[in-house]
């Protein structure tokens, strides 16, 4: 069966396991860049995130099961999965901070939506460097322990 998801689970496990560190570093950012208390800072940044990974792993799979219908790819092996998650990263970054502003700025009324876009766009930078840690750090383990990077 080539339905494509499978290619995409990696992107989805990642952002769903780092979902704890990333409400923090965004809360942090939140509350340095706006000024606004911690706790508020990090229910915003909880909400703000739950909606933005539900929605991009949503994206991510019904991207792959697209392809996989399109008949583009098949079934995934070894090192693919985190060369796609890697490249997923980047349309998502943006799907990510995009829709963080749009949960965020309505919580946050007591600053300008542009300066909530900007925290949001630079507490992402952070969170999605932590999701390409994971597939560069499995690269890593595959050439050191085999050589060569498994394909």
């Amino acid at each position: 069966m080539n339905d494509g998801t499978l290619l995409f689970v990696n992107f989805a496990v990642y952002s769903w396991l780092l979902l704890v560190p990333v409400i923090a570093v965004e809360a942090r950012e939140l509350h340095t860049g706006l000024k606004v208390p911690a706790g508020r800072a990090a229910a915003v940044s909880g909400l703000a995130n739950l909606a933005s990974t539900l929605l991009a792993t949503l994206a991510v799979l019904a991207a792959g099961w697209l392809l996989g219908f399109l008949d583009v790819i098949a079934e995934p092996q070894a090192g693919e999965g985190d060369v796609a998650v890697l490249i997923a990263l980047v349309p998502c970054y943006f799907l990510s901070a995009w829709s963080e502003t749009l949960v965020g700025a309505p919580l946050l009324r007591s600053a300008p939506r542009e300066a909530v876009r900007a925290v949001f766009f630079r507490a992402n930078q952070l969170s999605y460097a932590m999701l390409a840690i994971v597939p560069v750090a499995r690269f890593a383990k595959s050439a050191i322990v085999n050589g060569r990077l498994i394909w």
